[in-house]
């Protein structure tokens, strides 16, 4: 996951592409309609590749996003997604523990409820990032605007407890389409993805996570983890430990893609 598709996003083009081969298939169809067949076999390629486009984040098709920063330097990023969270404190500690930055990507309601463990975050000297208001399922359709006030009452929120303004998005599942695209537009925001995705939300046994983790991980990886996981304090204090036998130092997300 460490290379885009593209290398700046190409949705405006293939959509074009798309239209053209559709029209000049249903002409096709006007001459010899046994050819209809045609016409849906192209709609169920480029349907498949739209989507495809929008469930990897790193895709490149509606918006620029960063996976990986440089392997040169031996440094990792540890990113923590859906806090502030009843975990949360116990990540500091263990972070503080092995001197070690990580970034969290917060939810904004969730921060104005919790707004000391926020701010304990940004004393640390952790990066935090926007990750909507409030999460919702339905946030990659929500439209235009409703996406746009989401990302912006976030920065509100965040802005108003750390007294900086977060620099780094991460949309919610990694979903990407036009309408996230357009909302983004309006704000000068970093979009942030991931290449070791460690699927703690899904898979129960840390070990079987961190060994996960640990066999993808590479200087320059950024990694998904999220403060809601049960395990999330476990899972992180081997991975730390890992980096230390592998040389391999965690630091917050500007540092990494720091160029």
């Amino acid at each position: 996951m460490h290379a885009s598709w593209f290398r700046k996003p190409v949705y405006n083009v293939t959509s074009i592409i798309a239209i053209s081969t559709l029209l000049g298939s249903s002409i096709l169809t006007i001459s010899n309609p046994y050819y209809w067949f045609v016409i849906l076999i192209l709609a169920i390629l480029w349907t498949i590749f739209f989507l495809s486009a929008s469930l990897v984040i790193n895709s490149g098709v509606y918006l620029k996003s960063i996976c990986c920063g440089p392997e040169e330097d031996r440094k990792i990023a540890i990113t923590f997604d859906d806090g502030p969270d009843l975990n949360t404190s116990g990540i500091l500690e263990i972070l503080a523990k092995y001197n070690a930055k990580a970034s969290f990507f917060l939810i904004g309601e969730k921060a104005e409820k919790n707004w000391l463990l926020v701010q304990k975050i940004k004393n640390a000297n952790h990066l935090v990032g926007n990750h909507t208001y409030n999460h919702k399922p339905y946030f990659p359709i929500m439209g235009v605007k409703k996406i746009s006030k989401n990302i912006a009452d976030t920065q509100e929120a965040l802005q108003k407890i750390t007294g900086a303004t977060p620099l780094y998005f991460r949309p919610p599942f990694g979903v990407t389409n036009p309408l996230i695209a357009n909302a983004l537009k309006k704000f000068n925001l970093i979009v942030i993805g991931w290449s070791v995705r460690s699927f703690d939300t899904i898979i129960k046994d840390p070990e079987k996570v961190l060994a996960r983790i640990t066999t993808r991980l590479r200087p320059g990886s950024i990694i998904l983890l999220h403060d809601t996981t049960k395990n999330a304090i476990q899972i992180l204090e081997g991975l730390l430990l890992y980096c230390e036998q592998q040389n391999l130092t965690p630091v917050s997300l500007d540092e990494l893609i720091r160029r």
